[in-house]
């Protein structure tokens, strides 16, 4: 991740966006915007920001394999986002493709996964072009999403937790109205940041409300910071076992020899 992102949410609210074409349509007038700020590089829009805490998982069953039983169904990390995602994580690619324009609400629904994903549950093929239920979809009717592209795994939650299985939607085929966006800058605090991207916001809405913008490093500090002090604990936790250990035999090996001395004076033992 380069320095100088900086992230920030929207929540559209429903008595003025209830339908999904005009949530998609707010976001499509705001990337442009977005992206021709004279600091802003790459703005996306995906549904949880690294590090926030926020990570949400979703059950699925894999079309072709056997069906696991009911309330058994295996789960993954799950996140909706759109093209320019990836490349701004520097998340790499590969095999296969990212979303693109075509990847519409109009069109076939696909998905991606990481490579955590791709090795526990396509250890021996392809996962590519396979195809897979997300939640109850199958139930409600919906097709099932074909897999277009594996990703490397990246961590979203902390530092410290294993890798684990992921995948991705495409924002238009997965809209909420609650988003979270980031602007890449060409410095670390550009002054002025936060009034330009509320100008730009209001431009599309007057009264949309837009929140403070939290620099993704701050974020990451707040994380290692977290990480640092669940090891420096677990580190003393083990230190304070161990000398409490060395204690107890301490204290053992000083009433074997004062029992022994005991003994000896007793039986005149020298």
């Amino acid at each position: 991740m380069p320095t100088g992102w900086s992230r920030f949410w929207q929540a559209l609210p429903k008595a003025r966006y209830p339908e999904v074409a005009q949530q998609i349509q707010f976001f499509d007038k705001i990337l442009p915007k977005l992206a021709a700020l004279r600091v802003s590089r790459m703005p996306e829009w995906f549904r949880r920001w690294p590090f926030s805490g926020s990570e949400r998982g979703m059950t699925f069953t894999i079309v072709g394999q056997p069906a696991p039983a009911q309330g058994m169904e295996p789960s993954a990390s799950h996140l909706t986002t759109n093209e320019n995602y990836f490349r701004a994580m520097r998340i790499p690619l590969k095999s296969g493709r990212t979303f693109e324009a075509r990847d519409s609400q109009d069109s076939a629904p696909v998905m991606m996964i990481n490579q955590a994903f791709a090795e526990k549950y396509f250890a021996h093929q392809n996962p590519l072009w396979q195809r897979i239920n997300i939640g109850d979809g199958m139930a409600r009717g919906k097709p099932p999403r074909q897999i277009i592209g594996v990703v490397g795994t990246a961590k979203h939650g902390n530092l410290a937790e294993p890798e684990s299985p992921e995948f991705y939607i495409p924002f238009a085929q997965d809209p909420i109205t609650t988003w979270t966006s980031s602007c890449g800058t060409s410095e670390p605090a550009p002054s002025g940041l936060e009034a330009m991207i509320r100008r730009a916001v209001h431009e599309v809405d007057s009264q949309q409300f837009v929140p403070t913008i939290k620099p993704l490093a701050k974020l990451i500090s707040q994380t290692l910071s977290q990480f640092t002090l669940q090891h420096g604990a677990a580190r003393r936790f083990r230190r304070c076992c161990h000398s409490s250990r060395g204690g107890r035999h301490l204290r053992r090996d000083r009433i074997q020899r004062r029992a022994a001395d005991e003994r000896n004076r007793h039986f005149g033992w020298r």
